[in-house]
């Protein structure tokens, strides 16, 4: 029944629900619509828009694990007791918005108002928001745990659950000695855990609670970069997007070279600014790789400078959201930038990093940004601003530090360059991960007469550092070698 009259919308009917098993399954998509077979009252709004309202019951509170609201059509607001119906990071697309019933539901009857496009003769069944109301059993880590920033004192893990929740993340070192953390209740759960000094390698567990309802992931085994001050081994890949099978399939080739931690040079996803898409293509394709391996990222143009880009990544140093880090490992210097900023001559970015060149001591320095400064791949033609940057400002910035190389994405290709010293340093396109791969431009040489090696096709690299020197190998999927580099500790 769907009544049709303005300046009345108070006016309501109300439907009743018994909470007995909402979700059985533990998914959103499982799970009822307590707003099936509600009556709405309609009233025009102001200009251009509709007002509509309805009642349910929610029975036993103690029932309801989580409460997700799929929005109607030309939804503009919803609200549910009068509370503002949101996501957990704003201008997120949520396809189900997931909500914490503890702060949004009563026992008895609830109100949801929603106000949508349209007018009085609205359909109300066209805007209704669909109101899932799940069970405990919905309980589950969605998305990680994945491993962030990684130092002989913590280690860093960031995650989120379907439901509302306290993650606590345990960890025992190699010595047995166990060291704990946990995040504040909510959806997205970013951790610190510190290490017992000494620890070289531990396991951890993930334990998600909220009530009666709770989930758990692990143990997971993993080792301490660097932990001699040595040997240090680390891979380099980036443009994963759009092909998740093909990203799958590096990221478990990336695992079975167990490397101490992962450099990733942006583009992740298809869009940033889609929830589910960051699961979908980037971290359940490679879920087992990211347990056990630190992702150490820069974002890149796809990510499109999204909000839950710094909740889903815990880069080094402060609270683990800056887009532009550094952090020394063993005598390794691994910086990473954020290309969109502005790099010019004398601007706080670059004094920034040159402040960082200049105080280092480390053996070898590498630079990871989304954007090359060479290329004779797709973007060779048209270089973007940031890619401008990278070839006049940062590049020989590098080349005045003497650092060991520059290692970018943005063309899904791999390609080595070596600039002359008036120019850079030794760069290294990764971006081979997923996206759709290019070719090379015709004439490569007159837009990249530095390039050594072109390859098009799915590969990655890993780095092994040692006391006198750090080799590079470029990996395709069957194992072989399609590039080698041997780089000499700075002077």
């Amino acid at each position: 029944m769907i009544m049709h009259k303005p300046l009345s919308w108070f006016i309501c009917s109300v439907i009743t629900v018994v909470m007995l098993a909402a979700a059985a399954q533990g998914q959103s998509g499982d799970a009822k619509n307590v707003l099936t077979g509600a009556a709405w009252t309609t009233a025009a709004g102001e200009a251009g828009t509709v007002t509509a309202k309805a009642v349910f019951t929610v029975a036993d509170l103690s029932a309801v694990g989580g409460l997700a609201v799929a929005p109607g059509a030309g939804q503009k607001t919803c609200t549910i007791n009068g509370k503002l119906v949101e996501g957990p990071i704003a201008k997120i697309s949520y396809a189900a918005i997931p909500l914490d019933p503890a702060k949004y539901l009563v026992k008895g009857e609830n109100v949801i108002v929603v106000t949508a496009a349209g007018d009085a003769k609205t359909d109300a069944a066209k805007i209704a928001a669909r109101v899932e109301l799940l069970a405990p059993e919905a309980m589950a880590i969605r998305t990680g745990p994945a491993l962030g920033a990684i130092s002989p004192d913590s280690f860093t893990v960031i995650c989120r659950t379907t439901l509302s929740a306290v993650v606590t993340v345990t960890a025992k070192s190699d010595a047995g000695k166990e060291t704990t953390a946990s995040s504040q209740r909510g959806f997205y759960h970013r951790l610190q855990i510190p290490l017992a000094a000494g620890t070289k390698s531990f396991t951890y567990t993930a334990v998600a609670t909220s009530g009666k309802a709770s989930a758990s992931a692990g143990p997971f085994t993993v080792t301490v970069p660097a932990s001699d001050g040595q040997s240090f081994r680390f891979a380099a890949t980036g443009d994963c997007r759009t092909h998740v099978e093909r990203w799958a399939a590096v990221a478990g080739a990336i695992a079975k070279s167990k490397p101490d931690l992962m450099l990733f040079s942006g583009d992740m996803v298809t869009s940033g600014g889609s929830d589910e898409i960051w699961d979908r293509e980037f971290f359940a394709p490679a879920k087992n790789l990211m347990t056990f391996v630190p992702t150490y990222p820069v974002i890149g143009n796809h990510e499109n400078n999204c909000p839950a880009y710094p909740e889903l990544f815990y880069t080094p140093g402060g609270d683990g959201r800056a887009k532009n880090w550094h952090q020394q490992i063993g005598q390794t210097l691994l910086i990473g930038i954020d290309g969109t900023q502005a790099w010019t001559a004398d601007n706080d970015n670059t004094k920034w990093l040159e402040g960082v060149l200049k105080d280092s001591k480390a053996k070898f320095i590498f630079l990871m940004s989304h954007y090359p400064g060479w290329t004779s791949g797709s973007h060779a033609k048209y270089p973007e601003v940031p890619m401008l940057a990278s070839r006049n400002v940062i590049l020989p910035l590098l080349a005045k530090y003497k650092a060991t190389a520059m290692i970018v994405g943005h063309d899904h290709n791999y390609e080595r360059s070596e600039l002359p010293a008036d120019k850079g340093i030794t760069s290294i396109t990764s971006g081979a991960a997923g996206a759709p791969l290019r070719g090379q431009a015709r004439n490569p040489e007159k837009y990249n007469p530095y390039s050594k090696k072109f390859y098009a096709s799915l590969c990655y690299c890993i780095f092994e550092v040692t006391a006198d020197k750090c080799e590079m190998k470029t990996y395709d999927l069957n194992g072989n070698v399609i590039d080698e580099r041997t780089f000499e500790p700075r002077k």
